[in-house]
């Protein structure tokens, strides 16, 4: 559900000419045992202008980003297009969210 979001939300960004890079990361444990190198080439230098996006939690991401797109509380029960909305989990905020970090916001 995160990649489908952050891809969408990297159309909306494009259409407007801001061009950003969607990561996948499936395993932290694999990626921790990378040298900081690959781990720069993936993630970019800039620490300051990375979004890490999940559905859960925020527990541990701001290792690898400052900002932060998540749910952090449990009990809420919905199918996702519910839950999307209620929590404003959308690609359009995302792209927001880019937008007002990208003008030091």
């Amino acid at each position: 559900t995160e990649v489908s979001l952050a891809v969408e939300a990297k159309k909306l960004l494009k259409e407007e000419g801001i061009d950003v890079r969607v990561v996948s990361m499936p395993s932290f444990y694999l990626f921790e045992k990378q040298s900081n190198e690959y781990k720069a080439s993936v993630l970019g230098n800039d620490y300051n202008k990375r979004i890490f996006v999940e559905m859960l939690s925020s527990y541990g991401l701001h290792k690898y980003a400052p900002n932060v797109m998540c749910v952090d509380h449990f009990g809420a029960s919905a199918n996702y297009a519910d839950l999307q909305k209620f929590y404003d989990y959308t690609p359009e905020r995302l792209a927001r969210t880019v937008k007002n970090l990208l003008k030091g916001e």
